[in-house]
């Protein structure tokens, strides 16, 4: 049996442990920049994606990515189910991992980039018609990627193109098969809805807090997404662990330097799309680039992002939580600039990687190289992806869009039977009640959804007061009418003498004020919630 170093072993344990903290993350990110009436789908398509994924994984994606046996496009199905894998050393680790190891921290890439395609259905897509997809998808499109960019026989990497961690096969490869997912919902709009012409409808987030919280998650997590591709406790992971940190800081105030500029306000939601562009841009260049570089790459990446965000409303794509923006273009940008910032000196730091470079090291060739990846990797996954869309989406009962009643509802109660904010979904169904109009509605004979309520007047619900979110029109104050208070018992001193001959009255207590009581009046209270900003 093969003799391995624990600490490189307990090294590649931790980086997986830590992606599998990506995953909720990401469903935290995503629910909070989702409606409210998405929120709960957001995190459900998160455990739904990931579970599929690793069913895929086991099944034969592992083999048909990184067989060692495997051929420069695809790999084989020599180890199947996991088969003739837990002790034998995988030659991507340069021998110096068990092929399990390298198969459970491998298989954690492809569940974060099908936890990233739930962002490109909120509050559209139908969840069985995705499960499907992501399969297919994964054995299609995910697994070739990954042969070509990491298997030990791929065309990119025999090429010469580098990637450290992920930068074409996880975002580019998830940015644009969002974007032929977002066509073909646009699409299926059209057909269904006549609709298909008309720009996207603005979108917005319910919960800051969600989204600042799952960032952070998120953040923490990358570490380990990018460390572990050292494969080992050595140098280059604590220099793709510092620029990664690097990234997400860089990112995050470039993006949010920009937003002021234009908003004259500081958005948290903007300050972690930034960070996100930031990790994501460093992704393929962490464990290859020096500090300084990283610096570089992260502002140009984060601001890259920015402006892309805007392409959606010019070319009229579904890409309400900006999947191919951030993750599509932040890819390309960071795997382009490989090809400038990669210095050999840094790659040297496991003992094991030599290259030549890029243009910091008269190694001019390299950005060529990048170039045949990125656009090889971008075309493959967005043409497979649109076909393989296509042809579920022609399948009787697998539409691949929820029904125009279905959306209006939201995905919560529509495909899951359950909400995240029980209180905001019956504000849903019941926007403006009106006591007048509605003889059940009374404080003995109410209905249990607003028996709740009638103690108050009347409330003006502001969702969030300033002009834009993120640089999206926020909705204007929503009034709601609730019936007036129940009056206060008579006084003492209002009881009618009894007349003569008559038992008299029952002892009541005194609840007067005095003589300067004021008839109640209805109460008017102005209640600002983050949580009604959809």
């Amino acid at each position: 049996m093969e003799a391995y170093h624990p600490g490189d072993l307990l090294s590649v344990i931790h980086s997986t442990l830590a992606m599998m903290l990506m995953c909720p993350a990401l469903g935290m990110l995503y629910s909070g920049l989702s409606p409210h009436s998405s929120a709960l789908s957001m995190a459900g398509m998160n455990l739904a994606a990931l579970s599929i994924a690793v069913l895929q994984w086991v099944v034969w994606g592992y083999s048909l990515a990184l067989s060692p046996t495997g051929g420069k496009f695809m790999g084989n199905l020599r180890h199947a189910g996991f088969h003739h894998v837990a002790l034998e050393p995988h030659p991507i680790a340069f021998g110096r991992l068990p092929g399990l190891a390298v198969a459970m921290f491998e298989g954690m890439f492809l569940c974060i980039t099908a936890v990233i395609l739930t962002g490109s259905i909120v509050g559209r897509g139908r969840v069985v018609p995705f499960v499907i997809f992501i399969f297919c998808w994964a054995t299609v499109v995910y697994c070739p990627v990954a042969c070509w960019v990491w298997g030990p026989n791929g065309w990119s990497g025999d090429l010469g193109a580098l990637d450290f961690a992920g930068g074409s096969p996880v975002h580019i490869n998830a940015g644009f098969t969002g974007l032929a997912y977002g066509i073909m919902l646009r699409w299926s709009r059209g057909r269904h809805m006549g609709e298909s012409s008309a720009p996207p409808e603005p979108h917005y987030p319910h919960s800051a807090m969600l989204v600042m919280i799952g960032t952070g998650l998120l953040w923490t997590g990358w570490l380990g997404f990018a460390s572990g591709g050292a494969f080992g406790a050595n140098l280059m992971a604590l220099m793709a662990s510092s620029n990664t940190m690097i990234g997400g800081a860089f990112g995050g105030l470039a993006w949010a330097v920009l937003d002021y500029r234009i908003e004259r306000k500081m958005s948290m939601i903007g300050f972690c799309s930034g960070a996100v562009s930031g990790l994501v841009s460093l992704s393929p260049s962490s464990g290859y680039v020096a500090p300084w570089a990283a610096i570089v790459c992260a502002i140009v990446g984060s601001v890259a992002c920015n402006l892309a965000t805007q392409l959606k409303f010019f070319v009229h794509v579904e890409d309400p939580l900006d999947v191919f923006a951030i993750h599509g273009i932040g890819g390309m940008v960071g795997s382009l600039l490989v090809g400038l910032f990669a210095e050999k000196e840094v790659a040297k730091l496991d003992g094991n990687r030599l290259i030549k470079g890029g243009w910091v090291n008269q190694h001019y060739a390299q950005l060529g190289y990048q170039c045949a990846e990125v656009f090889s990797v971008a075309g493959y996954a967005f043409f497979v992806s649109l076909v393989l869309l296509f042809i579920i989406d022609r399948i009787p009962g697998l539409h691949l869009r929820m029904d125009p009643g279905a959306e209006s509802k939201g995905p919560d109660t529509n495909q899951h039977g359950e909400v995240c904010y029980e209180f905001l979904a019956q504000l849903d169904d019941d926007p403006n009640p009106n006591p007048d109009t509605d003889p059940s509605n009374t404080i003995n004979g109410s209905s249990p959804r607003h028996s709740h309520e009638n103690q108050f007047g009347i409330y003006e619900l502001h969702a969030i007061q300033s002009k834009k979110v993120d640089g999206y029109p926020v909705h204007p104050p929503m009034q709601v009418n609730l019936p007036p208070p129940q009056p206060m018992p008579p006084s003492a001193q209002d009881i009618t003498p009894p007349a003569h001959n008559e038992p008299p009255p029952t002892p009541m207590l005194d609840f007067s004020l005095g003589p300067q009581q004021q008839p109640r009046q209805p109460l008017n209270r102005t209640v600002t919630s983050p949580l009604l900003g959809e």
